[in-house]
């Protein structure tokens, strides 16, 4: 018993719980790993894997089991061996030799507690050799490039399109009209998180970056490793924050405020419309590939003719919110409260979690959007939690002659409005006439030009195409933001080099400038 002295202390503490993650190891002061969720991208390779942090807790649960169970034997053998000597100097030396049971009891407890402090030491060095960075994971450092500080007229024009879908000429146009805060040297601050540190940026650079994580839908990391150059930490903070600049800068530009600006065009975008419609189109079988001509809606005159743009609905699916376990330990329940957090954003429609966003499109193939909101809502939810229908009442009040109002085309779910419009429909006194399934089938191969806004969204700017970049869940989550810039940006491409809509074979109407387009009142 005296041999064996005091219980280091090292020993009587308990083992790092990963409830906690402690930041280093007291015992061995080095690091200790943190599982894959909780550190950068950068550290990833040396961080601990699910399976990893369920054994090092089980191994921590067996460690902390072996100390108590050596602590009590420990004390098991100190009382006897008190009882033993006070039994002795009761009776003498000689008594000694009359308990053989106390004696046989006392040597089980030392080597219980022995082989219990052996076991410890052991899952102790296992703990270590799990949980510890080594001298080689410390010197396995990422070494990033050195910082490219990318400016526009550091690109040809090739490069700039691959990059970012704009010439160079363009970059410069929309870098001015932007206007982005920068100070006289043309850099911008910017904070981290809710942290005291600040990055030093120009506001070429963040404007590039930005373009170019839209355009080619890559991670921070690798952007950094092949185009930009220095850490992907520092993009993290810089990247929302142009995100939602320009969401705030052009708030009134991108919602239906926006078609304010457009109303006294309302009469030339309908006829731009009726001319499409009014015209023969050619149809081919798919089947057998014969060609035959459609009439268009010669019977509707282009003074009536009142439709002067489209409307849809479009759903756009993001990583599923509340997934995984309510923190990093072996036994870790799912998250609280995820089945209402998974069901706020779930579409039994689509069968899929994501976001709704209700758009309108002009025959110049200008857009104008609403949200995006919850995929659980529907399109008539977003027209009426948007009040559309009475913001084009509104502008339209007194401007033209007679009373006209002008409305907008969408699908089936628009009816019931004053100036949303959808096909007729027949009732069961009242069947459709010829005329009527004419203007359907002629104004639904019309009203498909809007399906192809949401197209040129994916083609132009594959970050869409990337679930990793749709998360609804995160610290600050910007994917609404993105979105809404997404179409920003499409509309000007749409004002440098045209798109479908506007082609003549479609609708021969002209779009803006992209000065007309960005002007900020």
């Amino acid at each position: 018993i005296q041999d064996l002295g005091p219980v280091p202390a090292s020993r009587c503490c308990s083992p790092p719980s990963y409830r906690t993650m402690p930041a280093t190891n007291d015992r061995t002061g080095r690091r200790r790993r943190r599982p894959v969720r909780q550190v950068p991208v950068s550290d990833r390779i040396h961080a601990l894997h699910s399976t990893q942090v369920s054994n090092l807790y089980t191994c921590q649960l067996i460690w902390s089991e072996c100390l108590e169970q050596s602590l009590t034997y420990l004390s098991l053998a100190m009382m006897l061996w008190q009882f033993r000597l006070a039994y002795i100097t009761a009776n003498g030396d000689e008594a000694g030799h009359d308990l053989p049971v106390i004696d046989q009891l006392l040597q089980l407890a030392v080597t219980a507690h022995t082989f219990m402090m052996r076991l410890s030491d052991y899952y102790m060095s296992v703990d270590e050799s799990i949980g510890d960075y080594t001298a080689a994971d410390e010197a396995d450092t990422v070494e990033w490039p050195e910082p490219v500080r990318r400016r526009i007229d550091d690109l040809d024009d090739r490069e700039a399109r691959q990059m970012t879908r704009f010439t160079k000429g363009q970059l410069r146009t929309l870098y001015n009209l932007f206007d982005l805060p920068v100070d006289v040297e043309g850099n911008v601050r910017i904070q981290a998180g809710n942290t005291d540190t600040f990055y030093s940026f120009h506001g070429e650079e963040v404007f590039l970056f930005s373009l170019t994580k839209l355009a080619l839908g890559m991670d921070n990391t690798v952007l950094c490793m092949f185009f930009f150059g220095g850490a992907p930490q520092r993009w993290s903070s810089a990247y929302p924050w142009f995100l939602r600049y320009l969401d705030t800068r052009y708030a009134d530009l991108l919602s239906f405020t926006g078609l304010e600006r457009y109303v006294h065009l309302f009469p030339y975008f309908a006829f731009c419309i009726w001319r499409r419609a009014a015209s023969w189109r050619k149809v081919v079988n798919p089947v057998t590939g014969e060609v035959s001509w459609m009439p268009g809606i010669f019977h509707i005159p282009w003074y009536e003719f009142r439709f002067f743009g489209f409307i849809d609905g479009s759903y756009w699916e993001t990583c599923t919110p509340g997934t995984g376990p309510h923190g990093d330990y072996d036994g870790a329940q799912r998250n609280i409260d995820w089945y209402m957090i998974q069901r706020a954003v779930y579409t039994r429609y689509k069968r899929m979690h994501g976001l709704l966003m209700l758009t309108v499109m002009l025959p110049n193939g200008i857009s104008f959007l609403y949200g995006p909101c919850s995929a659980r809502r529907n399109d008539r939810g977003l027209v009426n939690m948007s009040n559309l229908d009475q913001h084009l009442d509104n502008i339209q009040n007194g401007r033209f002659p007679f009373g006209i109002k002008f409305s907008l085309y969408g699908d089936g779910v628009f009816t019931g409005y004053n100036c949303i419009s959808s096909r007729h429909t027949p009732t069961q006194n009242a069947p459709l006439t010829f005329l009527q399934r004419l203007e359907n089938k002629v104004m639904a191969s019309v009203r498909i030009s809007i399906e192809w806004s949401y197209s040129w969204h994916q083609n132009l700017f594959r970050i869409l195409m990337s679930f990793k970049n749709w998360k609804l869940r995160t610290e600050r989550p910007y994917a609404t933001e993105q979105l809404r810039v997404i179409t920003l940006l499409t509309n000007c491409y749409s004002c440098f080099n045209g798109n479908e809509a506007a082609h003549f074979n479609t609708f021969s109407c002209p779009t803006p400038t992209i000065e007309e387009y960005l002007v900020v009142p």
